[in-house]
């Protein structure tokens, strides 16, 4: 995925979104989110939206493995 492709998604992920934009399973996409160091916005007890801005920082971070593909 490309940083613009990544501009062009919702301001708000669900989990499921960001496992697909990371390429990952849903089960260890919960596993990210869960952890304290990463940036969640919880919206009720069951409902977990990743802000897009903050998951484009975390990539940068270098805290993942992922990384943004070249254009």
């Amino acid at each position: 995925m490309t940083e613009k492709q990544m501009k062009e998604l919702p301001e708000l992920l669900t989990v499921k979104e960001m496992a697909e934009i990371l390429e990952i399973r849903l089960n260890t996409a919960y596993q990210i989110v869960y952890k304290r160091s990463f940036p969640i916005l919880r919206i009720g007890p069951k409902k977990i939206r990743v802000p897009r801005c903050k998951l484009t920082d975390w990539i940068k971070s270098g805290r993942s493995k992922f990384k943004f593909d070249e254009g």
